[in-house]
């Protein structure tokens, strides 16, 4: 992987099962590399604080969290 792959950091909810998984191959495998992994306890507010200081931190570009799929974007519906 090149030296230059988007930085990332990692989530874990300590208070959440989540299932045994290498965050580091996690990233690898999006293109990223992980630099750091908040573990947490605390309550999603507080969670959310503690990954935005680590991401700003390391300037990370992608936020590796065991258990979470990422929902494609598509673009908004408009209602009448």
């Amino acid at each position: 992987m090149p030296d230059r792959a988007p930085a990332a950091v990692g989530l874990v909810r300590l208070d959440i099962p989540t299932p045994d998984i290498d965050l580091y191959a996690l990233a690898e495998r999006n293109g990223c590399r992980l630099l750091y992994t908040v573990k947490t306890h605390a309550r999603p507010l507080v969670a959310a604080y503690a990954l935005a200081k680590y991401a700003a931190e390391y300037d990370a570009r992608a936020v590796v969290v065991p258990g979470f799929r990422a929902r494609r974007r598509h673009p908004p519906h408009h209602h009448r």
